[in-house]
């Protein structure tokens, strides 16, 4: 990436943090300079909205006749665009409800713009003006602020976009599986003792002074500095949450923050229409066997199978979710865990969950190929990233809070399984697990 093309993508970022701020948070020292028409430019990303707006350094970086494309970079760069937007597209096609016809359809759609399908292609083109020609339909809304431009302008535009992409995607990995919090440690670093929950796993513990706001995304309001942090996890689980303590059967609640601090106390809602989904099942704590696994084999018949273990300890239950799509952060396999402890007590059906917390565990490359053999494998590669933990709880086994099945209909689902779907991938595997399942709803 050339210095220049490197400080349009920084600038970028910078104005996309800006825009965050005014849209979702309506920062009031931003808002004179962002007016609703510049905000409208900027809701399809800041690539968009800096050519809309004519910024200057844009302008400047895409016109720029005397700095040539190189073919091959370009090339290598729209492919792994492709690709970026195929691994998206799998996930929403595999989150979808069961239905083999639907799922075959989309399929084949994802192949008509797929990178396995434009490789070829583009692998043949021999100059700029070809391959904007062959990825017009792939690039047609990404590019339709350009439309009448010179192919040479398009492809600057696109490198543009892509760079940025790049940079919001390593961005975005980082957020969700570092554990460094340098903009809590400024606030909280000297503030909490070494028994605290933010020294031990970097989560903040809801206090009498630090309040839930129950709005998208959830917050905590800090009254002693009066700063409102942005937390890490959806607004449905943490209103669950809330409702739990308010209920009196959880005594401690601890979150992930994202990072992004507001001034004062900030309960402005970014409004977007969601229908959460789950599966029923019944669970009688005693009839679990040690260890269960179960799997589903890809269509290539790689070694690397979709895997859900459920481990029981004693009181301990554990459920982790290895993906043959996994995730790799700073050189590691990341599987996700949710963990349970249960004690039994004369409720409707003998068990509570007395505590919970969810994370992400860090495997090398040989404890991976281990844990999918062993259930007792750790993972050693990094310290495990707490995204939650709910400690002195009350929580009958049972206990079922409300969401929309599939038919957008209301129903209730028990709590642990709502945890569950709400952060594991292959529902499927849920449901074969829990065999007395009523209903399916993914």
């Amino acid at each position: 990436m050339s210095d220049k093309l490197q400080e349009l993508i920084i600038k970028a970022q910078k104005l996309s943090e800006e825009y965050d701020k005014v849209a979702l948070y309506g920062c009031e020292s931003l808002i004179s300079d962002w007016p609703e028409q510049r905000q409208a430019h900027y809701i399809s990303g800041p690539i968009v909205g800096m050519f809309l707006d004519k910024d200057p350094e844009l302008m400047d970086y895409i016109y720029d006749l005397s700095q040539l494309l190189e073919l091959d970079s370009l090339k290598r760069n729209i492919l792994w665009l492709m690709e970026a937007d195929d691994k998206e597209k799998k996930k929403s096609i595999r989150d979808i409800p069961k239905n083999d016809a639907l799922k075959s359809k989309l399929e084949r759609i994802l192949y008509e713009s797929s990178a396995e399908k434009y490789r070829a292609i583009i692998a043949q083109t021999q100059t700029v003006d070809e391959l904007d020609t062959v990825l017009h339909e792939y690039t047609g809304e990404i590019l339709s602020c350009l439309d009448g431009e010179s192919s040479f302008v398009r492809m600057k535009y696109l490198l543009c976009y892509i760079e940025y992409r790049k940079i919001i995607s390593l961005k975005i990995q980082d957020s969700f599986f570092s554990k460094e919090q340098a903009e809590l440690d400024v606030l909280y670093k000297d503030y909490y003792d070494k028994n605290s929950e933010y020294y031990k796993y970097g989560l903040i513990t809801c206090e009498p002074q630090k309040k839930l706001i129950i709005v998208n995304p959830p917050r905590i309001y800090d009254e002693i500095i009066n700063k409102t942090i942005v937390l890490a996890l959806p607004e449905s689980i943490v209103s669950v949450i809330n409702d739990l303590m308010y209920a009196g059967l959880i005594g401690k609640a601890s979150f992930r923050a994202t990072g992004t601090i507001l001034d004062g106390r900030n309960d402005r809602q970014y409004i977007c229409e969601a229908v959460e989904r789950g599966q029923i099942f019944t669970l009688d704590y005693k009839s679990l066997s040690d260890v269960s696994k179960l799997y589903i084999s890809n269509d290539n018949h790689t070694e690397y199978d979709d895997q859900l273990w459920v481990v029981k300890k004693e009181n301990d239950l554990y459920f982790e979710e290895l993906d043959s799509d996994f995730d790799i952060y700073d050189e590691a396999i990341v599987t996700r865990l949710l963990h349970i402890q249960v004690q039994e007590e004369k409720t409707s059906n003998g068990f509570k969950i007395n505590h919970m917390d969810y994370e992400f565990i860090f495997y090398t490359i040989d404890e991976f190929e281990q844990r999918k053999i062993h259930a007792y494998t750790k993972g050693a590669a990094g310290k495990r990233k707490k995204m939650f933990k709910l400690d002195y709880c009350t929580i009958p086994i049972d206990y079922k809070v409300k969401v929309f099945g599939p038919d957008y209909s209301e129903i209730e689902v028990l709590f642990l399984q709502y945890v569950l779907n709400m952060f594991f991938k292959h529902k499927e595997l849920l449901d074969e697990y829990f065999s007395d399942v009523t209903t399916s709803c993914k």
